[in-house]
């Protein structure tokens, strides 16, 4: 006899989320096997492989135990150490399979991260920055050059201006 495949060594059990133990095993055409089921120990009956929260069902070479943990009660009567055992009549050293199912630590949920955002507030100080930059020089180049002032205001202009009669 060969144990084809087997669950993990240790399993996490959720209220809510069935946990699936599947063992496949082969053995001689002329010989076939059986499986057995205990938990902590305590070898568990057809019977009580077929109540809730246990489904129990071997397909040929392979046997499922499935365990629907809907309420708290069936996850803490779900826990412990499963042990599946193949075995046959003839052979003498039977094959077995350990599984700890455990209870899943469900950690707190975080708050969510804020996402990263693009500011561009600084686009607005670069532009406004710019802005006052070119009024500078504009402001600066009417003052050196004196424009419009100029034109109205040279010396020429005056000695032509009419003097009021007085």
């Amino acid at each position: 006899m060969t144990i084809k495949f087997k669950p993990n060594r240790t399993v996490a059990i959720k209220t809510g989320q069935p946990v699936e133990l599947s063992v496949v095993a082969t053995s001689d055409p002329c010989c076939p096997h059986q499986f057995a089921w205990q938990l902590n120990g305590t070898n568990l009956t057809e019977t009580q492989l077929q109540q809730p929260p246990f489904s129990y069902s071997v397909y040929g070479e392979s046997a499922r135990l499935r365990i629907d943990a809907n309420t708290t009660d069936d996850v803490l009567k779900a826990l412990g150490t499963y042990r599946c055992i193949v075995y046959h009549h003839v052979y003498e050293d039977p094959l077995m399979v350990d599984v700890i199912v455990h209870l899943e630590h469900v950690s707190p949920e975080a708050e969510p991260v804020q996402q990263a955002a693009f500011n561009l507030w600084w686009l607005g100080i670069v532009f406004g920055i710019l802005v006052l930059i070119i009024v500078g020089v504009v402001i600066f180049l009417m003052v050196h050059y004196n424009f419009p002032r100029q034109a109205y205001f040279r010396k020429d202009y005056l000695s032509l201006a009419l003097r009021p009669i007085e």
